[in-house]
């Protein structure tokens, strides 16, 4: 499927601050890019020029097979600035493409739509234009998606 419908798969693999275990899985798989916790994630160069390489190199799928604690952003661990709005809508795919939920899937799409379409922001994706009183933390925004859901749940 992954080849035929030209998809990039992303694998998570168990082993915190034992990288050498996905470097082995995605060797045995051929993955495009392997991330490990022991270096410091680059995003451009280890994952966007790798799949523009294979691309180019005629390649029409890709994996990149990620270590547990690869890329977990130390630096703003704990500080209530990261964006949770990326793993809600996984949650999303997941309730729709696993589970076959679809009234659930929905429902998350549209708080995480609501919220933002209210003009809420967190600190990434606020710009000049949004007013201090609209910018939240990763808590209270997850909190703002998760009445939104209820709301549309009900």
């Amino acid at each position: 499927t992954m080849q035929s419908h030209e998809r990039c798969s992303v694998v998570e693999v168990m082993g915190r601050h034992a990288g050498h275990l996905a470097l082995y899985v995605g060797l045995a798989v051929g993955a495009t890019a392997v991330l490990v916790p022991e270096r410091p994630l680059d995003f451009q160069n280890d994952v966007i020029a790798k799949i523009q390489s294979a691309r180019l190199n005629g390649k029409t799928h890709y994996m990149v097979v990620v270590a547990e604690g690869a890329g977990s952003a130390p630096d703003i661990a704990g500080k209530g600035i990261a964006n949770p709005i990326a793993q809600m809508l996984s949650v999303e795919l997941m309730l729709r493409y696993s589970f076959q939920m679809d009234h659930a899937a929905d429902a998350v799409k549209a708080a995480v739509e609501d919220v933002l379409d209210e003009g809420w922001r967190t600190p990434d994706l606020a710009d000049e234009m949004t007013p201090e009183d609209r910018k939240l933390g990763t808590r209270d925004m997850g909190t703002k998606v998760i009445e939104a859901f209820k709301h549309e749940i009900a």
